[in-house]
């Protein structure tokens, strides 16, 4: 049977990585969603190694400070004789992946974080870890954490929507009228730093990454305004965390496979309804 505690983490989780992840596919940037969440590895392992415990907060505090430094590379290799952002967001995550590889297999080799952890994951897991108040159980902390990411999610996007409706499709114009683009970015990186940091302790790197891009692609399909994304965003990743779920129940699969597999298919399908649409336009215009 369906456990509630994981369909109500999965909703919250997919909700809040939707919100995060639109500026993200609307920028062109939905790269860097994965690469961040490759990236921030070694700022893990070294808070593990600094600190002698892999603790959650230990973890995000790792994970902000790789996904600052990470940025700055990436916004400073742009610049560089014009080198491509795809190609500057490729070679910091290469390097830093592989450097917390190199730290998980050697000073760190004992710590909790392995392949089958970090990248693939299991939402299925998350009721073992309870939030107890004294002798009340006040259920899992999964559900407590990703509902304290959607609300925090929501008001970061909710204060700063239209600063980064400027910053996202005009950074010279942005700066130009006064607004430090580069800072405003740095900051949405911190944003996706954390959600991909809860991201990997609840449900793994491949999961977190089908939900920062996926419900924003096939929002993006169909929406022309920037609120209108948002909420469509957030009902794809709704409707595909309650049908992955069933599914994975049904099926007694993966739930976190389910999930991003159901994402895929919905882009497929979006895709596919776009694509017919456009045709059509182009017939009647000609």
């Amino acid at each position: 049977m369906m456990d509630i505690e994981i369909l109500l983490t999965a909703l919250f989780l997919s909700s809040a990585a939707a919100l995060a992840g639109s500026f993200l596919v609307l920028s062109g940037r939905s790269m860097f969603g994965d690469a961040l969440s490759h990236a921030v590895l070694p700022g893990i392992v070294l808070m593990y190694l600094l600190t002698g415990e892999r603790s959650f907060g230990g973890s995000l505090v790792g994970a902000i400070l790789t996904a600052i430094v990470v940025s700055y590379l990436i916004e400073h290799l742009q610049h560089i004789r014009g080198i491509p952002s795809d190609a500057a967001i490729g070679a910091v995550f290469v390097v830093f992946f592989a450097s917390g590889i190199i730290l998980i297999s050697g000073p760190a080799a004992g710590v909790d974080l392995d392949q089958e952890c970090v990248l693939f994951g299991e939402i299925a897991f998350v009721p073992f870890e309870r939030l107890k108040v004294g002798d009340i159980d006040l259920g899992a902390k999964s559900i407590w954490i990703s509902a304290g990411l959607l609300v925090f999610v929501s008001v970061f996007i909710y204060l700063f929507k239209s600063v980064y409706s400027i910053v996202t499709f005009n950074g010279e114009f942005a700066d130009s009228i006064g607004i430090r683009s580069k800072r405003w970015q740095l900051l949405y990186s911190i944003l996706i730093s954390v959600v991909v940091v809860i991201g990997f302790e609840l449900v793994g790197a491949i999961l977190i990454i089908s939900l920062l891009v996926a419900p924003s692609a096939i929002a993006w399909l169909f929406s022309t305004r920037l609120n209108g994304m948002l909420r469509v965003a957030v009902l794809v990743a709704v409707v595909s965390s309650l049908i992955g779920t069933g599914a994975a129940d049904v099926l007694d699969v993966s739930i976190s496979g389910s999930i991003a597999s159901v994402q895929g298919i919905l882009f497929f399908m979006a895709s596919a309804v776009f694509y017919s649409r456009f045709t059509k336009k182009l017939k009647k215009v000609h």
